[in-house]
């Protein structure tokens, strides 16, 4: 009879999303989903809500480990519950996408982006070897998508359901829990896990759920899950010292931030204010720019006017030297008439001297003939007397 072996795998999916598969809530049952499937061997796998992909890389780990020729089915939205919807990113799906390509490139690791009513009519009945129901956690949701998949699943198939311990989630028991609960009353052939909020496996077929309970050593399992979780309290407790000290240093620099805040609202204060001062300069240059170039034009309206009286100047410098030269002539001509008044002077003087040597004459002419009449006058009066 085959034995069921306990694996020891390395996940490597780990390798790109670690914190958020290996300290997923499913985290502990990877070891058994790889062993599952590693002795299994099913056909075809469909997952029920893969969310980062704990579950789905653990199956598809031993599918591409065992070289097994398995197909593996995520169905999801990847939009999240009120269970979820504070865990879950905008890059959920590109998260889980990239190391689906990264890791399981060469396995048939199918995503399918529906609802689980949408994506059922892509599957047939009785088809499915593995389903792992881990959607919504309400008991409605739960009870709905068993009831409407159950068709799809093999008659000698199994069934896991997560999430089905009594722990408590946001404060409340899940209503998938109590959903398991009604399952064990009706089907007989269930076994759980209650660590990491519980598997719980429905077999439909009597004979591998007899093999199952032969072969497992569920201790074993329990021990395991109890190992990681020291294993991961022990690197949570590592992580957080690290992130004390690294909250210490970004405390510090959070300081150093402050400070530089300071200093740079300091800067652009003063940035502000050199600013303003500089606006005040530029009015100041262009209004002395505005100055300048009615200045300017002042001073291009008197180069014109400098222009124009230098024109004036040179004709006035012409006509100076025309009257320069008519008054040379008339100085020329006014020295001539002087000359010809000085002749004119010596002439009159020797005509006056003339006159008065004529004069003269005619005064002494005048005297000898007063002297005649004055002698004819004594003869005439002598003669008279006499007689």
């Amino acid at each position: 009879m085959k034995e069921w072996v306990y694996h020891e795998p390395k996940f490597e999916c780990d390798e790109i999303n670690y914190e958020l598969l290996r300290y997923s809530p499913w985290s502990g049952h990877r070891n058994f989903a790889y062993d599952f499937v590693s002795f299994f061997k099913p056909q075809i796998i469909v997952e029920l809500g893969s969310y980062y992909g704990c579950s789905a890389f653990a199956f598809a780990q031993s599918i591409k480990d065992k070289g097994l020729e398995s197909k593996f089915y995520g169905i999801d939205t990847w939009q999240g519950d009120d269970f979820t919807e504070n865990d879950y990113k905008k890059n959920v799906f590109l998260a889980f996408s990239e190391v689906a390509k990264s890791c399981f490139a060469n396995q048939e690791v199918n995503m399918i982006r529906k609802t689980f009513d949408e994506a059922i009519d892509d599957f047939e009945d009785n088809s499915i070897d593995l389903l792992h129901i881990d959607g919504s956690h309400h008991y409605e949701d739960a009870k709905h998508d068993f009831e409407t998949w159950l068709s799809k699943v093999k008659s000698g198939g199994v069934i896991m359901f997560h999430d089905i311990s009594s722990d408590k989630m946001y404060g409340e028991i899940m209503g998938s829990h109590n959903f398991w609960e009604e399952l064990k009353q009706k089907f007989k052939f269930t076994f759980q896990f209650d660590f990491s909020y519980g598997l719980g496996i429905l077999f439909l077929s009597e004979e591998k759920y007899n093999l199952f309970i032969k072969l497992i050593d569920a201790e074993k399992y329990q021990k395991m899950n109890n190992s990681l979780s020291v294993e991961y309290k022990d690197e949570l407790r590592k992580n957080y010292f690290k992130l004390e000290d690294n909250k210490f240093h970004i405390n510090s620099l959070h300081e150093q931030l402050k400070t530089k805040d300071y200093h740079l609202d300091k800067y652009k204060a003063d940035m502000e204010e050199k600013n303003k001062y500089i606006e005040k300069l530029q009015t100041q240059v262009a209004e002395q720019n505005k100055g300048l170039n009615e200045y300017q034009l002042n001073v291009e309206g008197k180069d014109n006017y400098i222009k124009e009286l230098e024109v004036k100047i040179l004709e006035l410098d012409k006509g100076l030297s025309e009257y320069s030269l008519n008054v040379e002539e008339k100085d020329k001509y006014i020295k001539e008439l002087e000359k010809s008044l000085k002749d004119y002077q010596l002439n009159v003087e020797g005509k006056d001297k003339y006159i008065e040597e004529l004069e003269n004459e005619v005064k002494e002419k005048e005297n000898s003939i007063f002297e005649l009449e004055e002698k004819i006058k004594k003869s005439i009066f002598g003669r008279f007397i006499k007689k």
